[in-house]
């Protein structure tokens, strides 16, 4: 019954479609859920770097179809955003 409940909730979310400008990628992405901006927020505070990039990276995968963010274009990646 829960299982069921999430299906729907997961079809109802809003999806849109973009074609990436440098690698000319079709991706489709969601808005942000609070997770996500959790995330976004504690990486404004980050100083490490790596550890930077691979929270952005958990991002798109979690916004987006794109699950290998870490091959994207830094230009794509940038327009993600």
């Amino acid at each position: 019954m829960i299982e069921d409940i999430l299906t729907q909730l997961k079809s109802v979310e809003p999806q849109y479609e973009l074609t990436l400008p440098f690698s000319k990628k079709k991706v489709q992405y969601k808005p942000f859920k609070i997770k996500d901006q959790k995330i976004l927020t504690l990486i404004a505070e980050e100083t490490n770097i790596g550890l930077l990039l691979k929270q952005l990276c958990e991002v798109i995968k979690n916004c987006s179809s794109e699950k290998t963010p870490e091959q994207l274009y830094l230009c794509d990646f940038e327009y993600l955003f």
